[in-house]
């Protein structure tokens, strides 16, 4: 067991360590598409700030966010958006080795659902996270006095950009994680057992993730909680049926010491 614990552990860090790679060499690439790509995130943000200022001074506001920092940020994101497909094959081939090979159906449906999942958890955010986010700020934060400048009420474009980047990577990482519990519930990583304890850390760090990623109001929370909810429960509910299916396939045990069958034998 320890030398296959090390084993999957070296593996591991080979994988992050080749991830580290394809985005460093990405980033050269993508760096000429960081307008297009910044012009893309920044659109909820330009709609808000339309709604409080001009559209000239949203404009100037909006063009300003190109140092250099936040174009290596958008390069940066852009490559790891595209590395996620290859970091699926490479992880899948980690947690059940050889599956590509033995069950090549099973093997594109994940590669394909991790995608999608993804795609779907990312566009979560851009049209419903964001904008929300961005509504819940700006009630928030409007001056009392009709003097103050209504720009106050706005987050900086870079704070924006850097929580658009993040959020957008984190929640599409979890929208795949049904189907990386699938795979790895064929692997038999991943049991009914196993997912009713995970269920005590899973819920609390999702609340959390929830409290940390939206402005500080208790029903967005609970709104943005309960979708990454039903995908753990979603991925619970997918391990126990593919472990029942298992049972029912899996032919019974033999029963050569059974005292009762050995009796049976002898009369």
């Amino acid at each position: 067991m320890a030398k296959r614990a090390a084993t999957l552990l070296r593996k591991l860090m080979g994988l992050l360590i080749w991830a580290g790679v394809c985005i460093a060499l990405l980033i050269p690439l993508l760096w000429f598409f960081t307008d297009s790509i910044q012009a893309l995130l920044m659109l909820p943000y330009q709609n808000a700030a339309e709604a409080l200022l001009p559209v000239s001074q949203t404009l100037r506001l909006v063009q300003n966010e190109t140092a250099l920092f936040h174009q290596l940020q958008l390069a940066g994101f852009a490559a790891a958006f595209l590395t996620m497909p290859w970091l699926a094959i490479q992880t899948a081939d980690w947690i059940a080795p050889g599956l590509s090979q033995t069950s090549p159906t099973v093997f594109r449906r994940f590669i394909g659902a991790t995608a999608i999942l993804f795609l779907l958890g990312a566009a979560v955010v851009y049209f419903v996270i964001l904008p929300f986010a961005l509504d819940h700020t700006i009630s928030l934060n409007l001056p009392v006095n009709q003097s103050e400048s209504l720009l106050a009420a706005l987050p900086s474009p870079a704070n924006y950009l850097a929580y658009a980047i993040k959020m957008i990577l984190i929640i599409g990482l979890i929208f795949q994680a049904p189907a990386y519990f699938v795979l790895m519930a064929r692997s038999g990583l991943a049991t009914p057992r196993g997912m009713f304890w995970l269920r005590f850390l899973a819920l609390p760090a999702l609340f959390l993730l929830a409290i940390l990623a939206l402005p500080p109001v208790f029903s967005a929370h609970i709104q943005l909680a309960l979708p990454l909810i039903l995908i753990f429960e979603l991925s619970a509910f997918m391990v126990r049926q593919i472990d029942r299916g298992r049972c029912l396939v899996s032919p019974p045990p033999k029963l050569q010491n059974d005292p009762i069958k050995q009796a049976v034998q002898l009369k």
